[in-house]
């Protein structure tokens, strides 16, 4: 968790914007109008500054029901924003570790393989895209609880299927 909260230290710095590709020209406006949406009572149903409309809460990229948007409530949306996509990366070194251990990796070769894992080419090139990003990240967790799950059932069976169910709730239906 450390290494990775050096190697990210840009995203829990304050004041700061991510503003490559998606993350600038199409999250942060839609996140914008999400909690001003919410934050007056309203369920957004529709979004009206783009072409002449379209459906929001309909399209998957929204993620209006992930968990992530409670963090919009609690910060400002660029900080939110960055703070989603640094959990993200959090999720993804905890997750390689913990499947390591599953699999019965040593300890040691457990933390290699969070942290080869959360600081890789793939995951850093995904951190302007939280969809896609979040996606990757918690897919090594999705793979303990399914493991888990296969094995003990009960309990482990919900976690698998509530971790699966946060990728579609965050917006990737693919």
């Amino acid at each position: 968790v450390g290494i990775t909260l050096v190697f990210y230290h840009g995203l829990w710095m304050p004041g700061l914007v991510l503003i490559k590709r998606d993350a600038f020209r199409f999250h942060l406006p839609i996140k914008q109008y999400l909690v001003e949406q919410l934050a007056a009572g309203e369920l957004p149903q529709w979004f009206p500054y783009e072409a002449l409309g379209r459906p929001f809460i309909g399209t998957a990229a929204t993620g209006v029901f992930h968990p992530f948007t409670a963090l919009y409530f609690l910060l400002p949306v660029p900080d939110a924003y960055r703070a989603s996509t640094l959990l993200s990366c959090l999720l993804a070194a905890l997750g390689a570790f913990a499947l390591g251990r599953t699999l019965d990796i040593s300890r040691m070769g457990s933390v290699i393989a969070g942290v080869a894992f959360a600081l890789s080419g793939y995951v850093v090139s995904l951190t302007d895209n939280l969809l896609y990003l979040y996606s990757i990240c918690v897919l090594p967790l999705f793979c303990v609880t399914f493991e888990r799950a296969l094995n003990n059932g009960g309990a482990w069976t919900v976690a698998a299927a509530a971790v699966w169910a946060t990728v579609f709730l965050n917006g990737d239906v693919q």
